[in-house]
């Protein structure tokens, strides 16, 4: 299987950026070391601290589904409820 791939943009509700950034923070660590990680990096829009963007790279679009199913993936969401306004993930296979 080719290598995939992730753009992630997140953007937080109006005043709920710290919290969404804190929170996105803290799963930069364990992502990195999970199997089949490759690149997992964060990215904060400088006309607009609301908006987030990830540049992840795994080994195969397996391994990113593996992520998605994670405990610090689910605590995010858990700790996120309620404060994102929207989230796109563009899926891209390198050729």
């Amino acid at each position: 299987m080719p290598e995939t791939t992730v753009i992630a943009h997140v953007r937080a509700k109006t005043g709920q950026q710290e919290v969404v950034g804190a929170e996105l923070e803290k799963l930069l660590i364990p992502t990195r070391s999970e199997p089949g990680c490759i690149r997992y990096d964060m990215f904060v829009d400088a006309n607009d601290p609301a908006h987030f963007v990830f540049i992840e790279t795994w080994e195969s679009i397996d391994a990113h589904h593996v992520h998605l199913e994670q405990g610090h993936m689910e605590g995010f969401l858990m700790a996120c409820k309620g404060t994102i306004a929207e989230a796109t993930f563009y899926h891209l296979e390198n050729r």
